[in-house]
C-alpha cells in the first residue's frame, strides 16, 4: 500500500489583524490630509466669490449713480456716508424692481436666489454673501466722495461706493477679525 504525503497545512489568503489596523490607519491619515486641503480649497473659492459679488455690488451701485446722478438711497440716508447691510430695499432698485426710485426700470445687477440661505438673494431680498450674512454696504450720500471705513477706527475710504462681506465666521460663531473680511476696495 502507497502511503500519500498530505501536504503541510498552508496560511490562507486572509489578512491579519495589524495588517488591517495599518492599511485603515493610512486610510484615516490621507482622509484627514484630504479633508483640511478640501476645507482651505472650499474657503479659498468662497472668498474669491465674495470678492466678486462685493464687487459686483459696488459697481451696480456705481451704475446706478451714472444712470441717475444721484446715489440709491432711501429714506433719510441722503444725508452723509451711508454705511449698512445689504438692504432689502437698496436691492430692490438695483434689481429694477421699484419703479420710483428706478424709473427706467434698468437692473444694475443680476443675483441668483439663495439656496440654502446661502449665497443670493434671500426670501427678504438681502444679499448673501457664501456664509449665509448680508453683504455691507458703504455709500457717498453727501457727495464729497468719501465713506466711512466699516473697520472700527480706520477712517474713511476715498471711494463713492464700497462693499464688503464679513468673511468665514471664526469658529465661536463670531464676526471673522476685519482683516480677514473681503473689501472691495481692496486688491
Amino acid at each position: 500500500m502507497k502511503l500519500r504525503k498530505v501536504p503541510p497545512k498552508s496560511r490562507g489568503s486572509a489578512f491579519t489583524l495589524l495588517e488591517l489596523l495599518i492599511v485603515m490607519t493610512i486610510i484615516a491619515i490621507l482622509a484627514a490630509v484630504s479633508y483640511s486641503a478640501m476645507s482651505m480649497a472650499i474657503n479659498n473659492t468662497n472668498r474669491t466669490i465674495a470678492k466678486s459679488d462685493a464687487t459686483s455690488l459696488t459697481n451696480a451701485i456705481l451704475a446706478y449713480k451714472m444712470e441717475y446722478q444721484r446715489m440709491p438711497l432711501i429714506g433719510t440716508q441722503r444725508s452723509e456716508s451711508v454705511e449698512t447691510e445689504s438692504d432689502a430695499e437698496i436691492m430692490r432698485i438695483l434689481l429694477a424692481a421699484d419703479p420710483d426710485q428706478n424709473p427706467r426700470e434698468r437692473p444694475f445687477i443680476n443675483v441668483k436666489l439663495a439656496t440654502n440661505d446661502r449665497k443670493g438673494l434671500d426670501r427678504s431680498g438681502n444679499y448673501l454673501d457664501p456664509w449665509g450674512h448680508r453683504y455691507g454696504i458703504g455709500i457717498d450720500a453727501n457727495g464729497n466722495g468719501v465713506v466711512k471705513n466699516p473697520v472700527p477706527g480706520a477712517g474713511t475710504i476715498r471711494e463713492e461706493a464700497i462693499s464688503w462681506s464679513h468673511g468665514k465666521p471664526a469658529r465661536n460663531g463670531q464676526r471673522a477679525r476685519p482683516d480677514k473680511w473681503v473689501k472691495s476696495w481692496e486688491y
